[in-house]
């Protein structure tokens, strides 16, 4: 043993360099999905809306239509 620590033995900088940017490759491909996801929901919940809008619209024709 040279008395070093496993840390001082290896090539800390570019180890350092190349964990940062597994991190931030990581972190851009985690908001991606965060962004896709809410993008996914932002549809989903307009579809929701304008289903529930052609439901009301149609329950008022069937109504109005029934009427003598």
């Amino acid at each position: 043993m040279t008395g070093r620590s496993w840390y001082e033995d290896r090539d800390g900088d570019a180890d350092a360099e190349r964990v940062a940017e597994r991190a931030a490759r990581a972190e851009r491909f985690g908001w991606i999905a965060i962004a896709g996801v809410s993008g996914l929901l932002v549809v989903a919940v307009l579809a929701a809306v304008v289903l529930a809008v052609v439901a009301v619209v149609a329950g008022y024709l069937l109504l109005t239509a029934s009427r003598p």
